[in-house]
């Protein structure tokens, strides 16, 4: 080469006095990474001219032992290698090697993917630099070269922590190599892979090839003349505008023929999985109707099974109506008479009453005749003999009238105790005829429920039909869309999932039907237990009405004691400000306290007792009165229990 200089901080080659023709111009320090990526961005355009003007004349294929392609490679390591941060270790400090660049691109598409993997499956590589020179080629040969530079431009901060801010991948020399690494998907490289021949130390840019030409190397004598410096710059110029043009074009139009290819390539593959497809869902389609009948007879055959039975509930429905309108009016009788023997016995109560009054009367004018004897035996000594002997005859009266009035009281007991057995019997029997009412009343919310559910049944079966429809509407629509078809394939068969689980519930609905005819079965016969208590009870009434005709005379005190409780109400708080039987004031020490019987405001000394009302199941507070009329009326009801019995 003659006189050559290398620089070592490039690696670049060049001769002795050509720095002006080639643009290598070193002006200071501070330009010295601008002059290293301008050298290397116009080496590597030479390149990449000789490349193609070497394919295109000769027109074979490019292998690896062309002399071109050899320094094209070294120039792109150049570039990959160019200003590359320090690595410090505990070894020593040196460069980091741009294939760990390249493996942290892996993911960034399937392209690059596939020649990472296939460059670590090559043998006989054992260092990092014959990966990265492997990975060169094997892009090269693939046609993403420039795809991947272009990578590293659009991705300058990942980029950024192998490289410094001057290196030619950090800058916008990165982006215009990419532009024109498209031009060499026009050749054809082939390169048969040996790993031992990657591993060997970078080679030197040999600029001797590119200063062959006449436009290069050799001087004309009036080239020192500034005008022809200007003429050959300008045409030199045009020239490489021009066929960068050209390189471009092409390399657009190959890569709309691989993209339209690859394209045309992928719509065959998808026609051909959709004709299968389709093939499937036809069957699939076929399988569906067969399934679809086979579940519309099954349907029929359910709605005869449920119009049958609820023909049979509608009849039991109409029998039972038809046996609780008789009770109802048997029950209507009962309460009737009933009431007539309750008036009958009040009136008699009322004549016995009065009867008492006059009786009372009797002994008050008697007590008023025996002061007055008494009176009379003071002032009259003489007639003591005589009115002993009436004093005598009027105490036995007296005793007879005691004993007599002793007697009246325990009847009275009595009848009252059979008075509270008669009312706790007559209420017995109301509570039963308020269980039957509401027994009834589940009868008819079950009716109601199953004609529902067969409503919901013919709704599901109206569903069904539309749903055909739709089934055969798109069967016909399954040639135009293909992915229509898929989602609906899948509906499909969330919807026959559906319609077995319809089925299945269906069954279970037949089922409960079976379970609630065999209930009705089973509450016509504890109808027919609870006609023969009713009838017991009756007869038991009866009885009860002819001990109630012999209970007449100590009903007065009964219903004077039940017209006060009666009249009785639940006190207000704010009404009352005293005890209602000690009045006594209420404060903070003496608390309020109603009575669970009258209802009144009491203190706590005048309500501490507990006894069971009918409204409550445990003892509550009772005030003083009601406890004794309670008690009495507890005793009274013993006795006449015992009687009954």
């Amino acid at each position: 080469m003659g006189d050559e200089n290398i620089d070592a901080t490039s690696g670049l080659v060049y001769e002795a006095g050509t720095d002006e023709d080639l643009g290598l111009k070193f002006t200071g320090v501070t330009r010295l990474g601008t002059v290293e990526r301008l050298n290397l961005l116009n080496i590597t355009k030479l390149s990449i001219k000789t490349v193609i003007e070497y394919t295109a004349r000769h027109g074979v294929n490019v292998d690896d032992f062309s002399p071109q392609i050899q320094q094209l490679f070294i120039l792109l390591e150049h570039i990959m290698k160019h200003r590359l941060k320090a690595k410090r270790n505990l070894l020593g400090s040196g460069k980091k090697g741009y294939w760990s660049l390249v493996e942290a691109f892996e993911k960034s598409s399937p392209e690059m993917n596939e020649t990472i993997t296939s460059v670590r499956s090559l043998p006989n590589i054992k260092t990092t630099m014959g990966r990265g020179r492997a990975w060169l080629r094997w892009a090269l040969m693939q046609k993403h070269l420039a795809d991947f530079f272009k990578c590293f431009a659009e991705h300058r901060r990942t980029v950024g922590e192998w490289y410094d801010q001057e290196a030619f991948l950090m800058n916008e020399e990165g982006v215009v190599i990419g532009g024109l690494l498209m031009g060499l998907n026009v050749i054809d490289y082939n390169v048969i892979m040996k790993g031992e021949d990657y591993d060997r130390p970078l080679g030197i840019i040999d600029l001797s090839q590119y200063l062959k030409d006449g436009n290069y190397l050799g001087k004309p004598p009036d080239l020192t003349a500034p005008q022809d410096l200007k003429q050959n710059e300008t045409t030199s110029s045009v020239d490489s505008t021009k066929l960068s043009k050209l390189i471009d074009q092409k390399a657009f139009l190959e890569e709309r023929n691989k993209k339209l290819e690859l394209t045309v390539e992928k719509l065959q593959k998808g026609a051909s999985q959709r004709e299968a497809e389709n093939e499937g869902l036809k069957a699939t389609l076929s399988n569906l109707e067969a399934a679809l009948s086979e579940s519309t007879n099954e349907k029929e055959q359910l709605k005869i099974v449920v119009d049958r039975s609820s023909e049979d509930l509608e009849r039991k429905m109409k029998v039972l109506s038809n046996d609780r309108e008789v009770e109802r009016d048997a029950l209507t009788a009962a309460r009737s008479g009933l009431k007539d023997l309750y008036s009958a016995s009040q009136k008699q109560l009322d004549t016995e009453m009065k009867l008492r009054h006059d009786i009372e009367k009797e002994l008050e004018v008697q007590r008023n005749l025996r002061s007055e004897k008494e009176t009379a035996l003071s002032l009259l000594e003489k007639d003591v003999l005589e009115k002993q002997t009436t004093i005598v005859s009027l105490r036995k009266q007296l005793e007879e009238m005691k004993s007599n009035h002793v007697k009246l009281q325990s009847q009275l007991q009595y009848q009252k105790q059979t008075t509270q057995d008669q009312s706790a019997r007559i209420a017995t029997l109301e509570a039963r005829v308020s269980q039957l009412s509401g027994l009834s009343k589940q009868q008819e919310n079950t009716i109601q429920q199953a004609k529902s559910k067969l409503s919901d049944f013919e709704k599901a079966a109206s569903e069904m039909g539309t749903r055909m429809q739709e089934l055969q509407l798109m069967k016909n629509k399954t040639e135009a869309d293909f992915k229509v078809e898929k989602e609906w394939r899948e509906s499909l068969q969330k919807e026959l999932q559906k319609e077995k689980d319809r089925n299945v519930e269906l069954q279970h609905d037949s089922r409960k039907l079976k379970t609630l005819e065999e209930e009705y079965s089973e509450l016509k016969e504890h109808y027919a237990t609870l006609q023969d208590t009713i009838n017991d009870q009756e007869q038991a009434l009866a009885e009860m009405a002819m001990s109630l005709s012999e209970s007449k005379r100590h009903m007065a005190e009964q219903k004077h004691t039940s017209a006060m409780m009666m009249s009785q109400k639940w006190a207000d708080d704010k009404d009352i400000s005293k005890c209602q039987q000690c009045s006594k004031e209420f404060n903070v020490a003496r608390r309020k306290h109603h009575c669970r019987s009258c209802g009144g405001i009491f203190c706590f000394a005048c309500s501490d007792n507990t006894m069971k009302l009918a409204s409550s199941s445990k003892p509550v507070r009772v005030c003083d009165k009601c406890h004794t009329l309670l008690q009495k009326s507890t005793v009274t009801t013993g006795a006449s229990s015992s009687l009954v019995n």
